[in-house]
């Protein structure tokens, strides 16, 4: 593969991750005094310090997955499934932090990870090593999910 597709797709995906970590990042308010009603009701809930890696780490998984599948011709198909992803990521956000509705929120991550199970089959078909990345991505949005079934509680 040619050096400037490699750097093309590489510059591609990470604008993408930019643009969904800044989107997502404007609507979370953890000083907001709804926030501060619901953070002590969630038992299993980490420390900022924890939710910090994890996205960076979640994020760059994305970046991972992204260069390739924008390089490779025959992987380009699931992209608007990541353009899915990155708008539901958005959604959540707004769901939860915004307009304070846990239930609607946890229906956004429900359909994310199927959406990243379906991203996840793909990947396992179709490339050697890169369905691997995937893993930390579903379990951190699981994760996600049982968080959000605690605000709920």
């Amino acid at each position: 593969m040619k050096t400037y597709v490699k750097l093309l797709s590489f510059t591609a995906a990470m604008g993408f991750v930019f643009v969904t970590a800044y989107a997502s990042g404007l609507l979370i308010d953890l000083e907001s005094a709804s926030w501060q009603a619901i953070a002590p009701k969630i038992a299993l809930l980490p420390s900022g310090k924890v939710f910090q890696w994890a996205w960076i780490t979640v994020y760059a998984l994305f970046v991972v997955l992204l260069t390739p599948t924008v390089a490779n011709r025959r992987y380009r198909g699931v992209l608007p499934l990541w353009g899915l992803v990155g708008l539901l990521n958005v959604l959540w956000c707004a769901a939860f932090f915004m307009l304070e509705l846990p239930l609607f929120a946890l229906s956004v991550l429900i359909v994310e990870i199927a959406l990243l199970s379906v991203l996840t089959d793909f990947y396992i078909r179709n490339t050697k090593y890169l369905w691997i990345a995937m893993i930390p991505i579903l379990a951190w949005y699981i994760f996600a999910a049982t968080l959000n079934i605690d605000a709920l509680i």
